[in-house]
């Protein structure tokens, strides 16, 4: 193994990036960034290039020379910090001030209190972007799952993404975890493993079900084709890929199928590493390339992060394709739990 800032400039990362796939400009290339990372270079276009990473670790898995891509590319977000975009720092104030990544009302931010151990930690895409939020409640009120919600902050994961471990850490903490937590969002899993007993929400309800499997009940949907795609940050991060499956093929009506490119070579959606919020034109461009072709295989696309939901129906509704997109727990919550 060497050094993690040695890049033999094979030029293999170019292969799998989603950044370079849509552009094809060697500046934007995982080495690209690479080289302006290990320079020293401290300018706007400089944060330019270095912010136009999904953060899908693609390349790390793929590289000869055993670099660690991502960590180089976090290294030199931060020594650009004077350089990034005001966007950053409004980021920064809008959840000083809502306690959310997307400005949100305080008063929408509601406590659900309950007798169990079990707290859900939603998540601010979960909760405000998407149905994830209250369908993951629904899943756990007609499983007869104790739990509680607490008012939330946002859990920074997108600091640590720039580089700005401080400012993650400092809206992390000001969360209360004393109980098992249980999470619909990767990004919040990764953000707040040092600080909780937290597991994600098809993990605990793939031990649920096994657990419970001669209960007298069982979860149907109409027969229905769903392609399930992997989240970045929950696979290539967490290596967790098996938990999400196990409950879509619990579900009776589901065909499961795969896309192409799948499970630990999965694309990126795009939305990743703060491209979702800095550049919608790639990352659009970077979901419909996930997305192309699927609607001959499938009726629905079903992933476990609510921020590849969102990215992902974009891209299905731009081009026309007729999918649906939904995370596992909107998807669940449409479905009939029956008593036999």
């Amino acid at each position: 193994m060497q050094d993690d800032t040695e890049c033999g400039k094979c030029g293999l990362c170019r292969t799998v990036c989603p950044v370079f796939d849509t552009n094809g400009i060697e500046t934007l290339s995982p080495r690209g960034k690479i080289k302006i990372s290990k320079s020293g270079i401290t300018s706007e276009r400089a944060a330019e290039v270095l912010l136009l990473c999904a953060m899908c670790k693609r390349c790390d898995e793929i590289c000869p020379s055993g670099v660690d891509v991502t960590k180089t590319i976090i290294e030199g977000r931060e020594k650009i910090r004077e350089f990034m975009p005001e966007k950053i720092n409004e980021i920064s104030e809008v959840i000083e001030k809502t306690g959310n990544i997307l400005g949100r009302k305080t008063e929408d931010n509601q406590e659900i209190k309950c007798t169990g151990k079990l707290q859900y930690y939603a998540g601010c895409m979960g909760k405000y972007r998407t149905e994830d939020y209250n369908a993951t409640i629904k899943i756990l009120n007609k499983l007869g799952i104790d739990y509680y919600v607490n008012k939330e902050t946002c859990c920074g994961e997108i600091f640590e993404l720039l580089g700005m471990d401080a400012e993650m850490e400092k809206f992390r903490d000001k969360n209360n975890f004393s109980d098992d937590v249980v999470v619909t969002c990767p990004g919040c899993y990764n953000a707040l493993i040092p600080a909780a007993n937290v597991k994600h929400f098809t993990e605990f309800l793939d031990n649920f079900l096994n657990e419970n499997e001669n209960e007298n009940f069982k979860i149907i949907h109409e027969p229905v084709r769903i392609a399930y795609h992997d989240p970045c940050d929950l696979g290539r991060r967490l290596k967790i890929y098996e938990p999400p499956r196990n409950v879509l093929k619990k579900v009776e009506g589901v065909t499961l199928v795969e896309f192409k490119d799948n499970p630990e070579n999965a694309k990126c959606c795009g939305a990743g590493g703060s491209v979702m919020f800095l550049n919608t034109k790639t990352s659009t461009a970077i979901a419909e390339n996930r997305v192309k072709g699927i609607e001959k295989h499938t009726d629905l696309i079903v992933t476990a992060c609510p921020t590849c939901k969102v990215n992902l129906r974009l891209a299905c509704k731009r081009m026309r394709n007729g999918v649906e997109v939904k995370t596992i727990s909107e998807f669940l919550g449409d479905c009939e739990i029956r008593d036999l």
